[in-house]
């Protein structure tokens, strides 16, 4: 079963975001009572939701910013109902594209990136990309593909 992405994100953000930036994904997970463990033993894997236990594990050793988009992202497969999912280093693009990890990501976006921040943040302030997305706390890569997406950048 699949359902719209963005909308479920902001679905969950209603419901359980207090407004301020940045969203924390972790305190969102626990609030779906799912629970978040970090551990480093697979460096290949980046993170991984387990449906049965209703877990999603973390790699530690990745960046800050990365743990957080990926928390954000296994929250997306237990919420868009993809069943358990591990997450590769793999990139995935259009020769290598899964509709699921392609659907994982664009909830992900929006749950770190509402888009009425983001709307704000643009229309009303001189911030700059950097600060964008240290406000965020995502990478400058994921922030120029939200704004891409929402056509603030060609």
């Amino acid at each position: 079963m699949s359902f719209n992405p963005q909308e479920m994100a902001k679905d969950i953000l209603l419901r359980y975001w207090d407004g301020s930036l940045p969203v924390n994904p972790v305190t969102i997970a626990k609030k779906l009572d799912l629970n978040v463990i970090y551990g480093g033993a697979d460096l290949e894997l980046s993170g991984s939701f387990d449906a049965d236990s209703h877990t999603i594990f973390i790699n530690e050793d990745d960046s800050l910013n990365k743990q957080r988009f990926t928390i954000a992202h296994e929250i997306g497969h237990a919420v868009l109902g993809h069943g358990s999912s591990p997450r590769t280093k793999i990139r995935y693009n259009q020769a290598n594209f899964q509709l699921k990890e392609y659907e994982a990501n664009l909830f992900a976006a929006e749950l770190l990136m509402p888009i009425e921040a983001i709307n704000y943040m643009i229309k009303q302030t001189e911030i700059g990309l950097k600060e964008m997305a240290e406000v965020f706390s995502v990478s400058s890569q994921a922030l120029e593909i939200r704004l891409k997406r929402l056509g603030y950048l060609l």
